[in-house]
């Protein structure tokens, strides 16, 4: 993104505050698993995993694409000057995403018995948990359309505030009744209220920038939010299809206390997403605005790609060879089983740094969806075939590496696509330098990993070292430039918690640059 700071501050601002709601999310959502992890142990949070498989499903059946719809149209319709038609069609998208759900919820909630029964075989979900559960899709609706929506009017303040509200509801509500005693219907309970309250305030917000009028020409809105979505929808289907069937067949395959352990340790992807949503969201809205240039697009999608590598993988390289104390230490000795589950879901993050988090934002920004549609598709059948197979030989680690490999093929076939759509070569071939440092440097501090006794110690002083070592390879093989330092500081400004640590960071960097020139000064002479 060489020219992405000359648009001006609003897309960079935007980008903390959505860093900043969602960091919060993501830390509230971390502590709500880690206590509710903690207190229900790993069988009950296991069974906690197979009550919420179907609700995410059949809202990604019923999604429509209706969001990505909200976050398009409304950058776009904003960006032409017309900032009242932006916000009907947003809440036109959400009224209609609200009738679907409802109705939808409706129906899942008297399948709950047969659900419990014959798809997930916990029959004493039936009677509360999973109706409780069903709920939930009502909710999720009203938010993600809402939030998504806000991100495209440029609100990107509510959307982080709205994103935060959800986590701390998600706390609050599951502690509160998890300690009331109502264990996993509880946390549940907990569930359901986080997307129904925040949800209902999104849409009362853009209710309220609609000034409390039903949007004009509705089933217009709704038409062209159906046709640009769908391909998008379908896609997300395609996506979300996976998920589900995998956890299926984990619950009919491993115990509870497996899938347990697998949910504690996918709970620390959401470490990675810190660094990882703000850029990610952001790309879409951006992409939507510069359909037509082509180069610019292509500089864009370079630069984010390199940053993203040089936020994630470092962290990713870090959690992988720590997995075992970090995992002991933040949900307990119970858990430690789960210690390859965590290196294993930490290495599918490795992707983000050449591209996977960029290709379908790209390709849906610029209309490209159903190039994104059959990218999605062919990943998401490797994930499922590959996933069943190794379930049955490996059980939860065929889970996840399934998965790993259908998020790799849906990369190149993705980078394929942008490649050819955009007409330009993409320029990552200074990304390996980030996956060099941060192997050699976690490789050399990996065996402070092995103070098993005192996994608290061994992640502190393990971190420390890791990120001494860190810098100067990276100074060593050249990973950054100037432009990379000025673009890193121009997206992180707006945030004193992230910006002045990158500061000491590029001092050092600059200071082990300044020792290696001289070095290598010296020799020359």
């Amino acid at each position: 993104m060489s020219d992405t700071g000359e648009q001006g501050s609003p897309t960079v601002k935007g980008m903390y505050h959505l860093f900043l709601g969602n960091t919060t999310y993501t830390l509230l959502l971390a502590v709500n698993s880690i206590v509710v992890g903690r207190i229900l142990g790993p069988s009950n949070l296991g069974l906690y995993t197979v009550a919420l498989i179907v609700p995410p499903f059949l809202f990604t059946a019923i999604r429509l694409g209706l969001d990505s719809a909200a976050t398009r149209y409304g950058a776009r319709l904003k960006s032409e000057g017309k900032e009242e038609e932006a916000v009907s069609f947003v809440f036109t998208m959400t009224l209609f995403g609200v009738i679907i759900a409802t109705v939808s919820s409706l129906v899942f909630v008297g399948l709950s018995g047969w659900i419990a029964t014959s798809v997930v075989d916990r029959p004493q979900l039936g009677a509360v948990i999973i109706p409780i559960a069903m709920v939930s899709v009502l909710g999720q609706a009203a938010y993600f359309i809402t939030d998504l929506g806000m991100t495209g009017l440029g609100r990107f303040d509510r959307a982080g505030l709205v994103q935060a509200l959800q986590g701390m509801i998600k706390l609050v509500v599951s502690l509160g009744l998890i300690l009331l005693g109502f264990g996993v219907a509880g946390a549940v309970a907990g569930y359901t209220a986080s997307f129904f309250v925040s949800g209902l305030l999104g849409a009362a917000y853009i209710a309220w920038l609609a000034r409390g009028r039903l949007p004009k020409g509705m089933k217009v809105s709704i038409g062209v939010g159906v046709r640009y979505g769908f391909p998008i929808y379908l896609s997300t289907l395609a996506s979300g299809v996976a998920g589900p069937i995998i956890t299926t067949l984990l619950a009919l395959t491993v115990s509870n206390s497996q899938i347990g352990g697998y949910t504690a340790a996918g709970t620390f992807t959401s470490l990675i997403a810190l660094f990882t949503y703000p850029i990610s969201t952001a790309l879409f809205p951006l992409f939507s605005k510069r359909v037509d240039d082509h180069r610019a697009l292509a500089d864009t999608y370079q630069t984010s790609v390199r940053y993203t590598a040089l936020l994630v993988v470092p962290v990713t390289a870090f959690i992988i060879a720590f997995s075992g104390p970090m995992i002991v230490t933040v949900f307990g000795r119970a858990y430690a089983f789960g210690t390859p589950y965590l290196a294993l879901f930490a290495a599918s993050s490795l992707l983000a740094g050449v591209g996977s988090l960029a290709w379908n934002s790209l390709l849906n920004g610029i209309g490209r969806t159903r190039d994104a549609l059959w990218t999605i598709v062919v990943g998401s059948a490797v994930s499922v075939v590959s996933g069943v197979g190794l379930i049955e030989l490996m059980g939860v680690a065929g889970a996840i590496i399934g998965p790993l490999i259908g998020g790799a093929v849906s990369l190149v076939v993705g980078t394929w696509m942008v490649r050819k759509r955009l007409g330009a070569k993409l320029g990552l071939a200074r990304v390996w330098k980030f996956y060099v440092a941060s192997a050699v440097a976690a490789a050399l501090s990996w065996p402070l990993s092995w103070l098993v006794h005192l996994p608290e110690l061994a992640l502190v002083v393990g971190a420390v070292v890791f990120v001494v070592l860190l810098v100067p390879l990276l100074a060593l093989l050249g990973a950054l430039d100037e432009n990379d330092i000025g673009g890193l500081r121009g997206y992180l400004a707006f945030s004193a918690a992230v910006s002045k640590p990158l500061d000491v960071a590029i001092r050092y960097y600059r200071v082990c640059l300044a020792v290696l020139r001289g070095r290598s000064s010296s020799l020359d002479q």
